[in-house]
């Protein structure tokens, strides 16, 4: 007897508990924020599914020595928030090739690629990071900076969904 009152007790208070959370964090509509209240909630960005398809350089010239060009994102998934896909581009003039993934976040992407660099017979590591703002569904602004065989490169590049 004793054994089923403690569990009938602890039944009550988790549901206790529970209708305290949710209308303390806005899910029933009492008085937290959310849509409707004093304090609505900021929208939320697209998630990355928004994302997925190509994105290439609106640049087609070639890159300083500390530079980058022909960015060409192929955002081929997404796993949880994140979309991931293939990364090509040219970077003090060598040829990138490897992965590239963006994680949304309030105006656009937190952004990150990395790979392999060639140059002649030359294969080094690169990696490149920085935030993409978004500029309406069909263009994104990178900027980037991170180290490709050694050479910091850093810089801002255009990109738009083909």
């Amino acid at each position: 007897m004793r054994t089923w009152r403690a569990w009938r007790a602890w039944q009550v208070g988790v549901v206790i508990a529970t209708v305290v959370c949710l209308s303390g964090c806005g899910m029933l509509g009492l008085g937290g924020e959310g849509e409707g209240s004093a304090n609505p909630v900021e929208p939320t960005s697209p998630s990355g599914a928004a994302y997925l398809g190509t994105w290439r350089s609106t640049s087609t010239g070639s890159a300083s020595l500390d530079g980058c060009s022909q960015f060409d994102w192929q955002a081929t998934g997404v796993q949880g928030s994140t979309v991931f896909g293939s990364f090509t581009a040219t970077c003090a003039g060598f040829q990138l090739v490897g992965n590239g993934t963006g994680t949304p976040n309030g105006s656009g992407l937190d952004w990150s690629a990395l790979g392999t660099a060639t140059k002649a017979s030359v294969t080094c590591p690169y990696t490149l990071t920085g935030p993409a703002t978004t500029k309406g569904t069909q263009t994104i602004e990178v900027v980037f900076s991170g180290t490709v065989c050694g050479i910091s490169v850093s810089g801002t590049e255009e990109l738009v969904r083909n």
